[in-house]
């Protein structure tokens, strides 16, 4: 398991018991707890996500860029 997995399921580990609490005794203590969680785990999607674009990025970067067929049609060898 990689660091950003693990951070994933600490994060929603911890997302679900603050939902379970606020649940449970609804308050403004448990609508904090659970509004930390939920931040948390939306900055370890966000990791994903920058991960993500950033394969795709080096995937583009691997493929030459297609010529468009207007450009093709005027080219003269």
């Amino acid at each position: 398991m990689d660091a950003v997995e693990a951070r994933l399921r600490d994060t929603a580990r911890g997302c679900l018991n603050a939902y379970r609490g606020w649940r449970q005794q609804p308050g403004e203590a448990s609508i904090q707890t659970l509004s930390e969680a939920v931040h948390e785990l939306r900055k370890a999607l966000a990791r994903i996500e920058i991960d993500m674009s950033a394969s795709r990025r080096e995937e583009q970067a691997i493929r030459p860029i297609p010529i468009p067929a207007h450009r093709t049609a005027r080219r003269t060898p």
